[in-house]
């Protein structure tokens, strides 16, 4: 479970840091696609369930406070309306989702 969530809020600070630098951000990554989470969740295990209890719990931790520091620099407009970030529009084709769904 914690290399489910460092997995996922790595992920998230990822998109935002590189369409921030001017990159294209390919959601949910560059090597997996929506319809491969089973995949994706495998990665995750692999990446980082190797690591210690402490070292996962750290890893979390440290994402959380780098989202938190995310969440204050964004606007309410761009934590909350829609298509205020690239990666949140084109991570879906239909659905709409702002921001703080993904990191909800």
């Amino acid at each position: 479970n914690l290399a489910y969530q460092v997995g996922w809020t790595t992920l998230v600070l990822k998109w935002e840091s590189d369409e921030r630098n001017g990159l294209h951000v390919k959601t949910p990554s560059d090597d997996f696609k929506w319809n491969q989470l089973g995949e994706l969740y495998q990665w995750f295990t692999d990446t980082y369930a190797y690591l210690s209890l402490q070292e996962l719990k750290d890893m979390l931790k440290e994402n959380i406070n780098s989202i938190y520091e995310m969440i204050d620099s964004l606007s309410d407009e761009e934590l909350f309306e829609p298509h205020m970030r690239k990666w949140a529009d084109e991570a879906t084709k239909t659905a709409v989702w702002e921001v703080y769904k993904f990191i909800h």
